[in-house]
């Protein structure tokens, strides 16, 4: 057993992809972008699992490693899938464990998400500053970021998105309705107060309590904008929701052309 209690914490905000890249998931850019919005609300290191993840990825991973922001882990699910019932995704939950304790003393907060999904503050322009002004939830070690869903097949003819570059800028309609905890939230939570954790929720506390740890966050302060693609293109009611675009296009567009820069930059050398 290695005790890593008297480390000392490097970040306040740490960022797990959950679940490893599968499938040759190939989407450099929706990668790019859900990495430069978390770092410009507050993110400055991220866990990444890579099972089968395609080759259009590699020079961005590995910018980011020599970035110091990405810690990249090779994840053979292959033999999680065949030593552990019930696993899915790749081992999804045992990458949530994994991440929970490889940040645990070194980390403030964790946050787990998809790399469709960022836990957007709503009044405040960072995490830092959300969590100090919550309306609810203020001092507990485990919090939850209700789910919207806001569809990527939907097109806002309103404004003029010709010259918006990144892709999640554009998508400014979600569903008019809220998902209640725990379903389909995503959590931020403290490491070393932690011991077992599902994709959604927290179930048990380092002290090894059940009772009242996860608290779910007023959608006043933080919304899980979650971008995906609905079946069939039959989309619920939709409502306007344009916090990304009004508060930080201008960062995330010229984050994006960045990193795309240092790329070719690189490719040339």
């Amino acid at each position: 057993i290695v005790d890593n209690s008297k480390l000392q914490q490097e970040f306040n905000f740490t960022v797990c992809l959950h679940k490893a890249f599968i499938n040759n998931y190939n989407d450099s850019q929706e990668f790019i972008e859900w990495v430069e919005m978390n770092r410009i609300l507050g993110a400055q290191r991220f866990i990444v699992y890579n099972f089968t993840g395609g080759s259009a990825l590699t020079p961005f991973l590995n910018y980011y490693i020599n970035e110091g922001l990405v810690g990249l882990h090779d994840w053979n699910a292959l033999e999680l899938i065949d030593k552990i019932p019930g696993t899915f995704y790749a081992g999804q939950g045992v990458i949530i464990h994994d991440c929970i304790y490889r940040t645990m003393y070194k980390t403030k907060y964790l946050l787990l998400t998809d790399v469709d999904e960022i836990i957007v503050p709503q009044r405040f322009d960072s995490w830092t500053q959300a969590l100090v002004n919550l309306t609810e939830c203020q001092g507990k070690d485990v919090i939850l970021a209700r789910n919207s869903f806001f569809p990527k097949d939907y097109t806002d003819k309103s404004i003029n998105l010709s010259e918006v570059e990144s892709r999640i800028l554009k998508l400014t309609h979600r569903f008019n309705y809220t998902f209640d905890c725990p379903n389909r939230t995503k959590i931020i939570l403290k490491p070393d107060k932690t011991r077992f954790a599902t994709v959604h929720y927290v179930n048990q506390a380092s002290d090894g309590s059940h009772a009242s740890i996860n608290c779910c966050l007023n959608t006043s302060d933080f919304l899980l904008q979650h971008f995906r693609f609905w079946k069939d293109n039959e989309h619920p009611d939709l409502i306007p929701h344009r916090r990304l675009i009004e508060k930080y296009r201008t960062q995330l567009d010229e984050n994006g052309r960045k990193v795309e820069r240092m790329n070719n930059s690189t490719q040339k050398q």
